[in-house]
C-alpha cells in the first residue's frame, strides 16, 4: 500500500469525519430540551450531563475540521447538498442581520427589548457588516456551480455548533425555577455568540476577518482604558461610554473591578480574619486552644506571606464577597426607644451615658466606639449573599488543624472582616505609617459551628466595628488597643511602639 493510500484510508475512517459528532451534539442538547419540556426538573443533574456531552461532542466536531488536511467532507453527498448549503447559510445571516437591525431600530420606542441601545449598536456594527457580506459571498458562490469548499463547510458546522449551544441553554431552563442553573446558561448564551460571529468570517475574506479582529481588539482595548478613567472624578465622555457602551461587556467579563482600586484615590481593601477555637476532648478536663487563620496571610510587618504577588491578589478578591451589606435599619421603634440592635451596643459602651431606668449590662467585656465615625456608621449589615458567603467561609477554615496539636477538634470559629483603609497622600505625607493599626477597621461578623450556622445571633456585638483604638490622638506613637483581638480571647491585644522595629506591636497587657 502507497503512501497515498494509507493517508486517505486515514482519511476516511469513520471517527475522523466531524459531521457525526456535530449531529450527535444537536440531536442531544434538542432531546434534552424537550426533557426539560416534558419532565420539569426531573433528573435535571443527569440533563445537564447529557447538554455537557453534546457540547464535548460538537467541540469534538469542530476540531476535527479545523485541524483536517482534507478539503470537505460532503464531498459525497447529493450533487445539489452544496447549492442547499449556500442558500442556507445565506438565509441564516440574512435573517441575523434583519433581526438585529430590526432590534436596534425598535429599541428607542420600545422598552420591553431587554438589551439597551448602545448594546444593539455595538454588537450590531460587529456583526451586522460580516452576516451581509458572508450572504453575498454565499450567493455569489451558488451560481458558479463549483464543489462545496473547506470554508463553507466550516461555516455551516460553527453555524450547527451555535444551534446545539441554544438548544443547551434552553434544555436547562426549568420554568417553575427559572434561577436554576442561571449562570450555567448565560454562559452557554455567551458562549453561542462566538460561533455566530465566527461564521460569516470564515466566508469572508482575509482583509475583512483581519478588520474586524483588529476593531475587537481595538473595543477590548478601549474598554479597558474606560474602566481605569471611569472612576470618580471622571471627564462626562468617559461617563457616558462607561455606562452607556462598555459596562455590559466589562461586567460580564469581569474586567471593570480591578482597575478601581487604584485610580484616582484607592478605596478601601478587605481582610478576614478567622480565631479559631479548639478543644481537647480526649483529656478529662476540657481545655481551649485558639490560633488565627487570615485572607489573604499578611504578617505584621505588611508583607503577605503567599508564593507570589498573584496569589496574594486572588486571596485579597475573596474577601470582596463578603462585603456587600444591607441598608442600615432605624436606630429607634415606633415608640422612642432605642432598636435592639443599637441600644444593646449604646449600653455596652465604655463611654455610655447611665439612661434613667435602665441597668447597666455586668459583662465584663465593654468596647468602646470608634474615635472618628458616628456609632450608626460602625455598624454594617450584610446581605443575604454575604451571609451566605460567611457560612462558606466558617465551614472551610473549621476543616484546618491546629497548627501544634492536629488531634485537637474544633469547637468554632469568629469571623471579623476587616476594612483597611488606604491612608490619603496628604496624610501619608505628615509621616503616617501606612501599616498604623488604626488604619484597620474590624467589623464582628459572628460565632460560627463548624457546619457553618451563626451561634451568637443575639451578640450585642454583632456587625459592629470593634475598633482599634488609641489613648491619645494626638501623639501617634501612643498605645493602640486592638478590641478585635481582646473580642477573640486573644492575651496580645495591646499595641505599642517599638523604636526597634520601627512600628507598633503587639504586645500583652501588663
Amino acid at each position: 500500500m502507497t503512501a497515498e493510500s494509507r493517508t486517505l484510508a486515514r482519511h476516511d475512517w469513520v471517527l475522523a469525519n466531524p459531521w457525526p459528532y456535530a449531529v450527535l451534539g444537536l440531536v442531544l442538547t434538542f432531546l434534552g430540551w424537550v426533557w426539560a419540556l416534558a419532565a420539569g426538573d426531573a433528573l435535571a443533574g443527569l440533563r445537564a450531563a447529557l447538554v455537557f456531552f453534546a457540547l464535548v461532542t460538537t467541540a469534538v466536531g469542530l476540531v476535527l475540521r479545523l485541524n483536517s488536511t482534507r478539503p470537505v467532507f460532503l464531498d459525497r453527498a447529493a450533487p445539489g447538498l452544496r447549492n442547499a448549503v449556500l442558500l442556507g447559510l445565506a438565509i441564516v445571516f440574512l435573517l441575523l442581520a434583519f433581526a438585529l437591525t430590526f432590534l436596534l431600530l425598535a429599541r428607542p420606542f420600545y422598552d420591553g427589548i431587554p438589551w439597551k441601545f448602545a448594546t444593539l449598536f455595538v454588537f450590531w456594527v460587529f456583526t451586522v457588516p460580516a452576516y451581509t457580506t458572508a450572504a453575498r459571498v454565499c450567493l455569489k458562490s451558488a451560481k458558479v456551480g463549483s464543489l462545496l469548499s473547506e470554508r463553507e463547510e466550516t461555516a455551516l458546522l460553527l453555524v450547527l455548533a451555535a444551534l446545539t449551544t441554544f438548544c443547551g441553554c434552553w434544555a436547562l431552563y426549568n420554568p417553575n425555577q427559572p434561577l436554576e442553573w442561571d449562570t450555567m446558561r448565560t454562559f452557554l448564551w455567551a458562549l453561542m455568540l462566538v460561533p455566530l460571529l465566527a461564521a460569516p468570517l470564515v466566508l469572508v475574506s482575509q482583509t475583512a476577518r483581519r478588520f474586524v479582529l483588529s476593531l475587537l481588539i481595538v473595543f477590548h482595548l478601549g474598554g479597558i482604558c474606560t474602566a481605569a478613567l471611569a472612576a470618580p472624578p471622571q471627564p462626562a465622555p468617559i461617563s457616558h461610554l462607561w455606562m452607556r457602551v462598555y459596562r455590559p461587556y466589562l461586567e460580564f467579563m469581569y474586567l471593570n473591578n480591578a482597575y478601581h482600586f487604584y485610580a484616582p484615590e484607592p478605596g478601601p481593601a478587605s481582610y478576614l480574619w478567622f480565631r479559631i477555637f479548639y478543644v481537647d476532648e480526649a483529656n478529662k478536663v476540657r481545655l481551649r486552644y485558639a490560633q488565627w487563620y487570615k485572607i489573604p496571610h499578611i504578617d505584621e510587618r505588611g508583607r503577605h506571606g503567599h508564593t507570589v504577588s498573584l496569589e496574594y491578589q486572588r486571596h485579597l478578591s475573596l474577601t470582596e464577597n463578603v462585603v456587600h451589606s444591607d441598608p442600615t435599619p432605624s436606630t429607634h421603634l415606633t415608640n422612642g426607644e432605642f432598636a435592639p440592635w443599637f441600644g444593646r451596643r449604646l449600653e455596652l459602651a465604655v463611654d455610655s451615658p447611665m439612661r434613667v431606668g435602665k441597668e447597666r449590662p455586668t459583662t465584663t467585656l465593654r468596647i468602646p466606639f470608634e474615635n472618628y465615625l458616628a456609632p450608626v456608621q460602625q455598624y454594617t449589615l450584610p446581605n443575604s449573599v454575604s451571609k451566605a458567603h460567611l457560612e462558606c467561609f466558617a465551614r472551610f477554615v473549621c476543616r484546618l488543624p491546629h497548627n501544634e496539636n492536629p488531634n485537637l477538634k474544633v469547637e468554632s470559629v469568629k469571623i471579623y472582616r476587616v476594612r483597611h483603609v488606604i491612608a490619603p497622600w496628604t496624610v501619608l505625607g505628615e509621616g503616617t505609617d501606612p501599616r498604623d493599626p488604626e488604619l484597620y477597621q474590624p467589623f464582628y461578623m459572628g460565632e460560627y459551628s463548624p457546619q457553618g450556622k451563626l451561634l451568637d445571633s443575639d451578640s450585642p456585638y454583632l456587625y459592629w466595628l470593634l475598633p482599634n483604638r488609641r489613648e491619645n490622638t494626638a501623639d501617634k506613637f501612643s498605645v493602640i488597643r486592638c478590641w478585635a483581638h481582646k473580642h477573640a480571647e486573644d492575651e496580645e491585644w495591646i499595641y505599642r511602639y517599638s523604636e526597634r522595629e520601627g512600628r507598633h506591636v503587639l504586645t500583652k497587657e501588663e
